[in-house]
């Protein structure tokens, strides 16, 4: 779907639900695995409550049955390992109570799946599961993520959440993705040759930046180029993301949660999508944007697509929002 065409969104296309912004994992290339940089920024840790994802689905609803939209998907993952919510079962069968999106979303790093786990999710509504890999065996693993796994029990993990989900039928459609960084040319082939045995699809990611002007990679934080061409974001437009304490962001890689516009348990999830979040997109609209905003030389732009792209809309998109 091409954004542009299909504006104002009265219910955001993407939606991201935050089960847990807390990780097992360490990634050299992620925010939430540096504990000194969400300290600079006091980012706090913690689980998405049961009461707070209730509250947040029921007013999705609600926009739903007012503006007669739906969403393309409804992922549940953010800024951490949505498994290490213990709720997260009863959530998923919550929202597929609804029917509120063909698509409920699932992205985990895999480590702490097991069969009673995956026969839950399988059968909770789950539509599709997107394990993120980060290497073909355990020192690669080490490097990237600064955490002891063995691969191999990590393969079998995955492998028997593959054969529960042939059991009842693959209701769930199963991806692999790992970031193309690391890798020899002989580990992408052994990666390829390991995971088409028990998955849909496999996507080898390009590394992306993060909002603000640090971008977060294997090497650690550097300071991405500015861009002279003017580029309007989309995702304050398109894309919403509810974080675990119920503060809402229209922005999917807010690391530091600068761009907070309310939280869904002090305001209806309307309110903040279609009021609150309007002085922002005004701003992107207006080339308005402070250095202290994340959305300062955000790298994250340049992975937007031609679906994406906002440009020749500036003077039809200031008029629907001011």
């Amino acid at each position: 779907m091409k954004i542009a065409e299909n504006l104002p969104l009265k219910v955001p296309y993407n939606i991201y639900i935050d089960p847990s912004n807390a990780c097992n994992f360490k990634c050299t290339f992620c925010p939430t695995g540096n504990k000194e940089l969400l300290k600079s920024v006091n980012r706090p840790i913690g689980m998405m409550k049961i009461n707070v994802f209730e509250k947040t689905v029921e007013d999705l609803n609600e926009m739903i049955k007012k503006y007669q939209q739906k969403p393309e998907f409804i992922a549940l993952f953010k800024d951490g390992e949505p498994l290490l919510n213990k709720n997260l079962i009863p959530m998923i069968s919550f929202l597929d109570k609804f029917k509120l999106s063909s698509k409920i979303h699932l992205t985990t790093n895999g480590s702490l799946m097991n069969k009673h786990l995956a026969e839950e999710l399988v059968k909770s509504g789950l539509k599709e599961i997107r394990f993120s890999i980060y290497h073909v065996n355990t020192k690669g693993y080490f490097e990237l993520t600064r955490k002891k796994i063995d691969f191999t029990n990590l393969l079998n993990k995955l492998t028997e959440f593959w054969e529960v989900n042939r059991y009842y039928g693959f209701p769930v459609y199963t991806k692999i993705n790992t970031i193309d960084v690391n890798y020899t040319k002989s580990e992408k082939e052994e990666f390829r040759r390991i995971f088409k045995k028990i998955s849909h699809y496999i996507n080898f990611d390009p590394l992306h930046g993060w909002s603000s002007s640090e971008k977060l990679n294997e090497y650690g934080a550097t300071t991405p180029k500015s861009s002279d061409k003017k580029i309007i974001c989309s995702q304050p437009f398109s894309r919403m993301t509810v974080l675990h304490n119920g503060d809402v962001t229209p922005c999917c890689v807010d690391w530091s949660h600068k761009l907070v516009q309310g939280n869904v348990m002090n305001e209806s999830l309307d309110k903040i999508w279609n009021k609150n979040c309007n002085d922002l997109r005004l701003n992107h609209l207006n080339n308005k944007i402070e250095k202290s905003s994340p959305c300062f030389n955000c790298e994250y732009l340049e992975q937007m697509t031609e679906n994406d792209s906002l440009e020749g809309k500036e003077k039809e998109l200031l008029g629907i929002y001011n």
